[in-house]
């Protein structure tokens, strides 16, 4: 996911992620990201950002998750 935010900032953004995360995580890597960049940028990566933009936790919050996106237009 991290990898994701660097390489998908217009996206990110779009989820509401701050463009400061997204600088700091650019500071770290570049593309293409090596295995430690990746790691060294998940550093910065808090865990509300993980929930914003993944459908992840127990099974009814990832149906949930997955709802909101449908809800939203995603088909």
């Amino acid at each position: 996911m991290t990898q994701y935010l660097g390489q998908q900032p217009h996206i990110m953004k779009a989820s509401g992620v701050s463009s400061t995360l997204l600088d700091e995580i650019n500071k770290v890597m570049t593309w293409p990201a090596s295995e430690e960049e990746i790691h060294e940028a998940m550093k910065l990566v808090p865990d509300d950002v993980v929930q914003l933009i993944t459908a992840s936790g127990t099974p009814d919050e990832c149906r949930d998750k997955v709802q909101e996106y449908i809800d939203n237009g995603c088909t």
